[in-house]
């Protein structure tokens, strides 16, 4: 198999767009009361997007450029085979009126990520279910947005069907993931990433234990069905780690021989539609497994883990429709709309959790 085949096995692989149709035996979900109070909310729409906001048109449309400027993060076969339409509630206040949307804060975990003199717009509350995303955002006092963020796309790349494998969605968004949060630099063209470390607090930043390059064999790092929930809190911590590694130096690590940085996106689709084969990985990478362990031990041995700076113009270029976004006032039944579809998928999300949490404190017999 070329690799020519195999970027074009990449399109006739990329599934249609699936529709989730409620059904009328679906449990009403009981929406807490909320006010509308203060300065009007504005309404404005793209062809993928509806925004209701608070906040003055530049900044909802800075925010919308940003999420848009995301998805550019990843090829086109990430997102687009299930797009998620979002709504994009934005609020620019120190004190919110709507219920459990509070300001943005700038948090200890933001500064071990980032330099001081950065604000976090990580304050958002992210919420999806099969057909739609909701992005609520208070900006709070944050002078300066982030150029690109990942809010959206990450919905997105976990909703598509099939799934992707936990070894993609976790090395992505993980502890330790290079795009579980990112940084577009105001007046560059250059988009940081966060620099790598080892996700357990009682190791020191840049400080990797033995474990960490002792990779499992092909079959076990690959395996489709294989999951964080059922592993032990030492295994979890490495899985989330070298899951992280591998699409770090993946996609940023030296591409010796002419490796096709490209070869992470292909293998992971392929995967997904069940072709995780030896093979099909020595096309992508034009190396085997352990020739690619090796590889990462020296790439972390290096110590090239800090924050990463990369040149990514076509990431970084402005976003149109979002500029063209006209603003007028919304209806009662638009801020009704919005709030209520917050406050459902927050419903839904705390149900999904709580339940979650029951399974995993459950005794076995």
């Amino acid at each position: 198999m070329h690799r020519q085949f195999l970027m074009l096995a990449i399109i006739a692989l990329v599934p249609g767009v699936a529709v989730h149709v409620l059904s009328a035996s679906e449990p009403p979900v009981t929406l807490p009361e909320f006010r509308v109070e203060g300065t009007p909310w504005l309404y404005a729409k793209t062809s993928d997007m509806e925004i209701l906001s608070r906040a003055s048109p530049a900044r909802a449309r800075q925010l919308a450029a940003a999420l848009v400027r995301g998805n550019r993060l990843f090829p086109d076969f990430f997102t687009a085979g299930r797009p998620l339409p979002l709504l994009l509630i934005v609020v620019d206040s120190p004190r919110s009126t709507v219920s459990g949307l509070q300001p943005a804060t700038w948090t200890e975990a933001n500064e071990q990520q980032w330099p001081v003199g950065y604000q976090s717009s990580h304050g958002s509350h992210v919420f999806a279910d099969e057909n739609r995303a909701v992005v609520a955002t208070n900006l709070g006092t944050i002078n300066e947005l982030w150029l690109v963020l990942t809010h959206w796309s990450r919905k997105a790349v976990l909703a598509q069907r099939p799934a992707f494998a936990e070894w993609v969605t976790t090395g992505l968004f993980g502890a330790a993931g290079p795009l579980s949060a990112v940084i577009g630099v105001p007046r560059t063209i250059t988009v940081r990433f966060p620099r790598l470390s080892w996700p357990d607090e009682t190791v020191a930043p840049g400080e990797f234990p033995k474990e960490a390059t002792d990779f499992p064999a092909f079959a076990v790092m690959f395996d489709s069905v294989r999951k964080a929930d059922g592993m032990s809190p030492a295994e979890k911590i490495r899985f989330q780690f070298q899951t992280a590694l591998f699409v770090r130096w993946s996609l940023f690590g030296p591409a010796k021989n002419g490796r096709n940085r490209n070869g992470y996106w292909v293998f992971a689709e392929l995967a997904r539609h069940g072709q995780a084969t030896e093979a099909v990985f020595r096309e992508c990478y034009g190396m085997d497994w352990p020739q690619a362990c090796a590889e990462m031990r020296a790439y972390l041995k290096s110590k090239n883990v800090g924050m990463l700076e990369v040149r990514m113009p076509h990431a970084m270029a402005d976003v149109p429709e979002a500029e063209r976004m006209e603003f007028r006032d919304a209806t009662l039944e638009e801020v009704r709309r919005f709030l209520g579809e917050f406050h459902r998928l927050r419903a839904a999300e705390a149900e999904r959790n709580k339940a979650k949490e029951g399974t995993a404190t459950k005794p076995t017999s």
